[in-house]
């Protein structure tokens, strides 16, 4: 398969980040977590739950670029560690057409279903238990006060927001009906997180990303799974 690699694919800042927790020690399990800057901040909450080690491989990178895939291949090159469960929370990248002019289209859909199924395939190669988390819904960006902002997070009382445009409805939910057609095809659990986030007291810093608080309630959402 031929992946896209044209500017038009690139963010303005990309980026990896790999992640092998307690490197020199021997566990009883340890858990991959697959993703970008969401699952990231969510790593280190995830190992404190379950009380392993929570590797990432962490990536900017669309599932269409050849730089995920030759990143993955360096994840795995040494072949030190073998994975219990693997959560695989991708999709918040990439959400424009591969032609860069528009939201994603009939063709962008078919594409990003061939790539997940591949991603899942290669997943299920490594652990015996694959988990897939759903893309996140975006918001709009509101007026941020960083005193009003603390005085929140510390009574927790969580401000008004609104959805994003277009963009929701045409990338994010197309593609959590993919990914969620595939896990059950596939019989591999599949996690509306989400839903779950949208619907719980925790809010967002920018347009994607929850407040440092939210961690440790996706960590014991993820522990449930498990």
């Amino acid at each position: 398969m031929k992946y896209l690699n044209s500017y038009l694919d690139k963010e303005q800042t990309e980026w990896s980040n790999f992640w092998y927790d307690q490197a020199n020690t021997k566990v009883g399990r340890r858990i991959l977590m697959v993703g970008d800057s969401v699952a990231r901040g969510a790593r280190r909450s995830l190992a404190e739950t379950l009380k392993c080690p929570v590797d990432l491989f962490g990536t900017s990178a669309a599932l269409r670029d050849q730089m995920f895939w030759d990143q993955w291949d360096c994840f795995f090159k040494n072949n030190l560690y073998q994975y219990d469960a693997v959560f695989v929370w991708v999709g918040n990248h990439s959400r424009m057409s591969e032609d860069g002019k528009s939201f994603f289209t009939e063709y962008d859909y078919k594409r990003f279903q061939t790539d997940f199924t591949i991603l899942l395939d290669k997943c299920s190669s490594i652990s015996p238990n694959v988990i897939v988390l759903t893309t996140l819904h975006m918001y709009e960006w509101r007026k941020y006060n960083n005193v009003l902002e603390r005085i929140r997070r510390k009574l927790m009382i969580k401000p008004k927001e609104k959805l994003g445009g277009i963009e929701n409805n045409i990338v994010v939910e197309g593609k959590n009906r993919i990914m969620q057609e595939i896990a059950e095809m596939r019989k591999l659990t599949f996690c509306d997180i989400d839903n779950m986030l949208m619907k719980s007291k925790y809010w967002h810093v920018d347009n994607i990303h929850y407040i440092p608080e939210a961690n440790k309630y996706i960590a014991t959402v993820l522990k449930s799974l498990l």
